[in-house]
C-alpha cells in the first residue's frame, strides 16, 4: 500500500522576553517557500526535508509539501504571519 504524506517545515525560536514581534517579513528575510519551490530549494541539501524526501522516494510514498519557512529567534510570531504562512484567508 502506498501512503500519501503531507509535509511542512515551520521553524522559529520564540523568546518571550523579546518584545519584538516576529512578522511575515522576518520569515521572508530568512526563507519562505511554498509547495514544489520548497522541494527545489531544500529537498536536495542537508536538511530534514531532504531526508524525508529520500525516504518518500525509497518507499514510494506520494509526498505533498506545503510550506518551508523559518525566521531568526525573536519575539512571538504575529497572528498575521502565522495566518499568511498557514494559508488562512
Amino acid at each position: 500500500m502506498s501512503y500519501r504524506v503531507l509535509t511542512a517545515e515551520f521553524s522559529h525560536e520564540t523568546n518571550t522576553f523579546n518584545k519584538n514581534p516576529t512578522g511575515y517579513e522576518a520569515f521572508k528575510r530568512y526563507f519562505v517557500y511554498f509547495g514544489d519551490d520548497a522541494i527545489k530549494e531544500r529537498g536536495q541539501v542537508n536538511t530534514e526535508l531532504a531526508g524525508f524526501c529520500d525516504c518518500a522516494r525509497d518507499f514510494g510514498w506520494k509526498q505533498t509539501h506545503v510550506l518551508s519557512a523559518a525566521a531568526e529567534p525573536a519575539g512571538a510570531v504575529t497572528g498575521d504571519a502565522f495566518d499568511r504562512l498557514g494559508g488562512a484567508s
